[in-house]
């Protein structure tokens, strides 16, 4: 069974810095490292990204209008042994 611990701080300008850990058997503690800035204004752009210190993995992502692009790779160059591109987008229903 997986748990997962997580805490950080918000600034009043919106963004946030905080630290994950998650255990999985067999694994240990797995900690992240996530800091985000949200838009400022609605329909803006907002920013995150998340280090993975057990994968050494960087990730980066661009949320706008519901749509977000994100990128991740455990290596900068052409040695990559893993990398990930995501396209997304999030519908939401008004009431």
């Amino acid at each position: 069974w997986r748990t997962r611990l997580a805490g950080g701080v918000q600034w009043a300008n919106g963004q946030r810095l905080g630290l994950q850990l998650d255990t999985l058997p067999g694994w240990g503690a797995m900690p992240t490292l996530l800091w985000q800035r949200p838009a400022a204004q609605p329909g803006g752009v907002g920013l995150s990204t998340t280090w993975q210190v057990h994968e050494r993995r960087l990730g980066v992502q661009l949320d706008w209008r519901g749509f977000s692009l994100s990128a991740a790779a455990d290596r900068l160059d052409g040695r990559a042994r893993t990398r990930a591109l995501t396209v997304g987008y999030s519908l939401q229903t008004r009431r």
